[in-house]
């Protein structure tokens, strides 16, 4: 089932009305290298901070669908489960730790902040779409 779910959370990204957002993040991510290429501040890259919460605000995404998986429900007409409470808070809790990791980074990082601010926006652009999945998952409802 994670796996599926992975592939409908990735497919959101390159679905139609979607794939406009994702080209012009992953366009800016890459103007964003090469401006820094230009102005010779890629070695500001080697920071390990920056790579520290890349790495934790990446996690989010694997992490939203696990508990998709661990709190789904039956999507049946009657009875209507209620949604796993937990299941639903740490949910929550995840996207604001992925928030707060983007801003956080994009604060810490001068000198690179297009290229935090691209990369950021990015991730947060996947885990909305992990976002849809769990919050399907979760309640039972699916679109």
């Amino acid at each position: 089932m994670y796996w599926t779910y992975t592939k409908w959370s990735l497919e959101f990204l390159i679905a139609p009305p979607f794939a406009f957002v994702t080209a012009g993040l992953a366009l800016s991510l890459v103007l964003s290298l090469i401006f820094m290429a230009r102005n010779e501040k890629l070695s500001l890259l080697r920071r390990p901070m920056l790579w520290l919460l890349v790495v934790l605000q990446f996690v989010c995404f694997p992490l939203t669908l696990v508990i998709a998986v661990a709190g789904r429900v039956p999507a049946v007409a009657w009875p209507r489960q209620e949604p796993h409470q937990w299941a639903i808070v740490s949910s929550n809790v995840i996207v604001v730790v992925s928030i707060v990791c983007g801003a956080v980074a994009v604060f810490k990082m001068k000198g690179q902040r297009w290229f935090v601010t691209s990369m950021a926006l990015l991730q947060l652009w996947a885990l909305q779409g992990a976002g849809v999945i769990a919050a399907s998952s979760l309640t039972g409802v699916w679109p």
